[in-house]
């Protein structure tokens, strides 16, 4: 049940709030139906603060920590009310959530409700968890489930944009802007219909906000829009990543498998040299702390495809040996010790009789499929979009909006 306090002095009638949140549907509807020259959808829903933080590298975040949002904004549901200025915090209380005031007030809730949406009034509506933000162009959805969930339906040019600078620091060409904004909607494609929506952290592609909507970003995205890059008849699963050091690998690097002869087409990238991570990176960790942190103890890398990354590498437990994939291992450095640790797949470890293991890595990321810093480096060469896309898929071809597959 609303609480009078709900009015508050900020409040405009409700005639005329319901006036504004019927526009904000409407424009969205419209955007829906109407935008031209893409098969991918108007909208994209985003699943956000996805990543989880190392409780090694940084201070912990969780589910726990306080949301705010920043007014000016319009409460969509359950009731339309307008929020002109002020912080207000997202809470969960007796299975539902609240919307309360963080400054000057008592902790009495604003609005509350199963789930909560509420729309920017201006430009951006800035919402922060922990030490982590974004800034949304589209309604934001928090609902109760063990505490608050958070998702946000976001125009498509939008996201794409934010992805793309996201992915890519400041200053990269736009021919590798571009070629990225083709790979970002091909992942589109076969993520748009993931349950809850998509998620903003790099298991899918990385959306930072819209703050990392830089113009050349947003200008590479409309000039591609509605690109696919099409193996054979059917729509290319793109994969990408940051450096690879020199040299590729194939999707063999997820599994631990590989075959006579599988070998990435090409095999080496020449042009990912300004990378700040193209060169060794070396870490330490002592064998307590793994034991601790993993409950085995890394032993040896058995195996490792043509471009040296693991595929298959012993551990021990404290009762067993055992095998995993290097990609498996990998993850759970990142996830546990932080991206920065093992920032490449292409990493080797060893003993320095100490009681210590030292980690060295090279490149950042995977290493299958584009380079993003390749395709800078090609891009400074004056390569076009289209000619990149070629030389790092070169068994693919680029079909234009409006074109037949």
């Amino acid at each position: 049940m609303r609480k009078s306090s709900a009015r508050t002095r900020n409040s405009l009638p409700i005639n005329q709030s319901v006036f504004i949140a019927v526009l904000l549907s409407c424009l969205f509807f419209f955007s829906a139906c109407c935008l031209p020259g893409c098969a991918l959808p108007a909208q994209v829903v985003v699943k956000l603060f996805s990543a989880k933080t190392s409780s090694r590298t940084s201070s912990k975040i969780n589910t726990l920590d306080a949301i705010t949002v920043r007014a000016p904004f319009v409460v969509l549901s359950p009731q339309s009310i307008i929020l002109e200025r002020g912080v207000y915090r997202l809470d969960a209380k007796d299975g539902s959530v609240q919307l309360v005031k963080s400054e000057g007030g008592q902790g009495q809730a604003v609005v509350r409700g199963r789930f909560l949406t509420i729309a920017p009034l201006g430009k951006y509506l800035h919402v922060e968890k922990g030490d982590r933000c974004r800034d949304l162009t589209g309604p934001l959805t928090a609902r109760w489930k063990d505490g608050v969930s958070l998702t946000a339906r976001l125009p498509l040019v939008d996201y794409l944009a934010a992805v793309v600078g996201s992915e890519c620091p400041p200053g990269f060409e736009p021919e590798a802007l571009k070629a990225l904004s083709v790979l970002v909607q091909n992942r589109l494609f076969f993520e748009q219909g993931q349950e809850g929506g998509i998620t903003d952290d790099t298991n899918v592609m990385a959306y930072l906000g819209a703050q990392y909507a830089r113009p050349e970003c947003l200008a590479a995205v409309k000039k591609t829009l509605g690109y696919k890059l099409m193996e054979d008849k059917k729509l290319l699963f793109p994969y990408f990543h940051s450096t690879c050091g020199g040299k590729l690998s194939t999707i063999s690097v997820f599994d631990g498998k590989t075959k006579n002869g599988s070998v990435a087409n090409p095999l080496h990238c020449p042009y990912c040299k300004s990378s700040p991570f193209c060169k060794v990176h070396k870490e330490v960790i002592s064998l307590t702390e793994c034991k601790e942190i993993f409950s085995f103890v890394p032993l040896q890398i058995m195996q490792t495809d043509s471009s040296r990354r693991p595929l298959r590498v012993k551990a021990a437990s404290a009762n067993r040996e055992f095998e995993l994939t290097g990609y498996e291992l990998w993850l759970k450095l990142g996830q546990k010790l932080g991206w920065g640790f093992a920032p490449g797949l292409s990493y080797s470890f060893k003993s320095d009789g100490k009681g210590n293991l030292v980690f060295e890595s090279l490149g950042a990321g995977h290493g299958v499929g584009l380079c993003q810093w390749g395709a800078q480096g090609q891009a400074a060469q004056g390569k076009t979009f289209s000619e990149i896309l070629r030389y790092y898929y070169p068994h693919c071809r680029l079909v234009a909006p409006g074109r037949l597959k």
